[in-house]
């Protein structure tokens, strides 16, 4: 198994919404991520200063049948709230 990082910007787009379950939530700022992937699994966290999701965990999952950049996300919160939605990565970090 192998483990390849990247730090890279994460584009939040709204698509269908994002939520935290329950709710609908205020589509995230763009924010620079420690993304790590080993295999098919793709995880991070937020990197910035200010950033209201700061520290957070993140769980990214294909949106397609191939991995293109387009990718569902789950952010796991300090305060232990989670909100899920789409965002937009960069391709080469998937390679």
């Amino acid at each position: 198994m192998v483990t390849i990082s990247h730090l890279v910007s994460v584009q939040p787009t709204y698509g269908w919404g994002w939520t935290d379950g329950r709710d609908a939530v205020e589509t995230p700022p763009a924010f620079q991520a420690n993304l790590s992937r080993n295999e098919d699994e793709l995880t991070g966290q937020v990197i910035g200063a200010g950033h209201p999701y700061e520290g957070a965990r993140l769980i990214f999952s294909r949106r397609h049948q191939n991995w293109d950049g387009c990718v569902n996300v789950e952010i796991h919160a300090l305060d232990g709230a989670t909100v899920y939605g789409y965002a937009n990565i960069p391709i080469e970090c998937l390679s």
